[in-house]
């Protein structure tokens, strides 16, 4: 088996390790900028900011349809929730979407309705 040269030098080991590991975060820092350039080239990328709400919103109300009944957090959030997932862009939109963060049907705690209720500015919390 091949030796490296610093094999028995633990010192140098560690600071090749150490290069070796700030080259790895450079390439994959520039490779999620890259990614990130690409995602903005793609037709979902483009979609008017105002559609997007409108569909987030009917996703919402359909995932709501199916599990009404059930709490808000535990099933119905899961279920609509991942399509804010899609992009970055795609997460602004829905957080910015106050329609989407008005309506609580069950929580935990005061903590979280405060948290929730941020997004939802001047729609009040039904």
């Amino acid at each position: 088996m091949h030796q490296l040269p610093f094999a028995h030098n633990p010192k140098a080991k560690k600071i090749v390790i150490q290069r070796l590991d700030d080259e790895i975060r450079s390439l994959t820092v520039r490779l999620c900028l890259l990614k990130s350039r690409r995602n903005t080239c793609t037709i979902t990328s483009n979609l008017p900011d105002e559609f997007l709400g409108e569909l987030f919103a009917t996703v919402q109300a359909d995932c709501k349809d199916r599990v009404s009944g059930r709490s808000l957090l535990s099933t119905e959030l899961k279920a609509w929730l991942p399509i804010s997932h899609v992009s970055r862009h795609w997460r602004r939109v829905a957080l910015q979407s106050s329609r989407l963060w008005c309506q609580i049907d069950a929580l935990p705690g005061p903590a979280i309705r405060e948290f929730l209720g941020s997004f939802s500015r001047a729609t009040a919390l039904c």
